[in-house]
Protein backbone atom coordinates (compact mmCIF):
# COMPACT_ATOMS: atom_id res chain seq x y z
CA UNK A 1 0.00 0.00 0.00
CA UNK A 2 1.29 3.86 -0.66
CA UNK A 3 1.91 6.08 1.95
CA UNK A 4 0.49 9.37 1.22
CA UNK A 5 1.86 13.13 2.51
CA UNK A 6 -1.18 14.72 4.19
CA UNK A 7 -0.71 18.89 4.09
CA UNK A 8 -0.74 20.72 7.15
CA UNK A 9 -2.14 23.87 6.88
CA UNK A 10 0.85 25.89 6.79
CA UNK A 11 1.16 23.89 3.40
CA UNK A 12 -1.65 24.81 1.64
CA UNK A 13 -3.27 27.65 -0.01
CA UNK A 14 -4.46 30.91 2.24
CA UNK A 15 -8.55 30.03 0.89
CA UNK A 16 -7.95 26.38 2.25
CA UNK A 17 -6.45 27.38 5.56
CA UNK A 18 -9.53 29.14 5.83
CA UNK A 19 -11.43 25.82 5.38
CA UNK A 20 -9.12 24.41 7.53
CA UNK A 21 -10.11 26.68 10.50
CA UNK A 22 -13.99 26.14 10.27
CA UNK A 23 -13.22 22.57 9.72
CA UNK A 24 -11.42 22.85 12.87
CA UNK A 25 -13.90 24.77 14.66
CA UNK A 26 -16.57 22.76 13.66
CA UNK A 27 -15.26 19.28 13.94
CA UNK A 28 -12.75 19.59 16.08
CA UNK A 29 -9.95 18.27 13.38
CA UNK A 30 -9.50 18.32 10.09
CA UNK A 31 -9.78 14.51 8.46
CA UNK A 32 -7.11 13.78 6.64
CA UNK A 33 -8.75 13.37 3.26
CA UNK A 34 -10.35 16.55 3.78
CA UNK A 35 -6.56 17.98 4.11
CA UNK A 36 -5.10 15.64 1.14
CA UNK A 37 -8.02 17.20 -1.16
CA UNK A 38 -6.85 21.05 0.00
CA UNK A 39 -3.26 20.11 -2.11
CA UNK A 40 -5.31 21.17 -4.97
CA UNK A 41 -6.58 24.67 -4.90
CA UNK A 42 -9.83 23.77 -5.76
CA UNK A 43 -10.50 20.30 -4.74
CA UNK A 44 -11.38 20.77 -0.75
CA UNK A 45 -14.13 23.14 -1.53
CA UNK A 46 -15.93 21.32 -4.59
CA UNK A 47 -15.96 18.45 -2.55
CA UNK A 48 -17.29 20.11 0.52
CA UNK A 49 -19.93 22.18 -1.56
CA UNK A 50 -20.61 18.18 -2.85
CA UNK A 51 -21.33 16.97 0.78
CA UNK A 52 -23.28 19.93 1.76
CA UNK A 53 -25.61 19.90 -1.22
CA UNK A 54 -29.66 19.90 0.11
CA UNK A 55 -31.12 16.60 0.67
CA UNK A 56 -34.22 15.08 1.60
CA UNK A 57 -32.03 13.04 4.53
CA UNK A 58 -30.76 14.98 7.67
CA UNK A 59 -26.81 15.00 9.41
CA UNK A 60 -27.04 12.60 11.52
CA UNK A 61 -29.38 10.16 8.87
CA UNK A 62 -26.16 10.56 6.17
CA UNK A 63 -24.02 9.79 9.02
CA UNK A 64 -25.49 6.81 9.71
CA UNK A 65 -25.24 5.78 6.04
CA UNK A 66 -21.79 6.90 6.49
CA UNK A 67 -20.60 4.73 8.81
CA UNK A 68 -22.71 1.65 8.13
CA UNK A 69 -20.76 1.74 4.93
CA UNK A 70 -17.15 2.53 6.74
CA UNK A 71 -18.51 -0.77 8.21
CA UNK A 72 -18.96 -3.17 5.56
CA UNK A 73 -16.06 -1.53 3.52
CA UNK A 74 -14.03 -2.05 6.81
CA UNK A 75 -12.41 0.85 6.41
CA UNK A 76 -10.67 1.85 9.99
CA UNK A 77 -9.79 5.41 8.93
CA UNK A 78 -13.50 5.97 7.54
CA UNK A 79 -15.28 4.51 10.80
CA UNK A 80 -12.90 6.75 13.32
CA UNK A 81 -14.09 9.46 11.47
CA UNK A 82 -17.69 8.76 11.06
CA UNK A 83 -18.14 7.50 14.88
CA UNK A 84 -16.31 10.98 15.86
CA UNK A 85 -18.99 12.81 13.52
CA UNK A 86 -22.06 10.72 14.77
CA UNK A 87 -21.13 11.15 18.34
CA UNK A 88 -20.24 14.62 18.24
CA UNK A 89 -24.16 15.03 16.23
CA UNK A 90 -25.79 12.69 18.46
CA UNK A 91 -24.65 14.33 21.81
CA UNK A 92 -26.19 17.70 21.00
CA UNK A 93 -29.79 16.00 20.93
CA UNK A 94 -31.53 14.81 24.48
CA UNK A 95 -33.98 12.21 23.41
CA UNK A 96 -35.92 11.57 26.52
CA UNK A 97 -36.74 7.71 27.32
CA UNK A 98 -40.03 8.92 28.50
CA UNK A 99 -42.40 9.27 25.37
CA UNK A 100 -42.78 6.69 22.66
CA UNK A 101 -43.09 9.65 20.10
CA UNK A 102 -39.61 10.91 20.97
CA UNK A 103 -38.29 7.60 19.86
CA UNK A 104 -39.73 7.68 16.54
CA UNK A 105 -36.54 9.55 15.44
CA UNK A 106 -34.45 6.57 16.26
CA UNK A 107 -36.44 4.33 14.80
CA UNK A 108 -36.03 5.92 11.38
CA UNK A 109 -32.42 6.21 12.47
CA UNK A 110 -32.37 2.01 13.01
CA UNK A 111 -34.35 1.44 9.47
CA UNK A 112 -31.95 3.77 7.88
CA UNK A 113 -28.87 1.80 9.10
CA UNK A 114 -30.47 -1.83 8.10
CA UNK A 115 -31.62 -0.75 4.70
CA UNK A 116 -27.83 0.77 4.31
CA UNK A 117 -26.67 -2.67 5.40
CA UNK A 118 -29.08 -4.07 2.93
CA UNK A 119 -28.08 -1.95 0.02
CA UNK A 120 -24.22 -2.68 0.61
CA UNK A 121 -24.78 -5.95 0.94
CA UNK A 122 -26.45 -6.37 -2.25
CA UNK A 123 -24.16 -4.18 -4.08
CA UNK A 124 -21.21 -7.22 -2.47
CA UNK A 125 -23.58 -10.07 -3.92
CA UNK A 126 -24.10 -8.24 -7.14
CA UNK A 127 -19.98 -7.55 -7.61
CA UNK A 128 -19.47 -11.40 -6.81
CA UNK A 129 -22.36 -12.69 -9.28
CA UNK A 130 -20.96 -10.34 -11.54
CA UNK A 131 -17.59 -12.11 -11.11
CA UNK A 132 -18.06 -15.32 -11.19
CA UNK A 133 -20.16 -14.70 -14.44
CA UNK A 134 -16.88 -13.21 -16.10
CA UNK A 135 -14.90 -16.18 -14.92
CA UNK A 136 -17.50 -18.91 -16.39
CA UNK A 137 -17.70 -16.83 -19.87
Amino acid sequence: MSNFTVPTRDQVSENNQSIFDNLQKGLGFVPNLYAYFAKNETALADYLVLQNLKSTLKAKEREVINLVTSEINDCKYCQAAHTAIGTKSLKSEAVPLSSMLSLMPWLNLLLLLSLTGEIQAMKLRMNFSRLVIKRLT
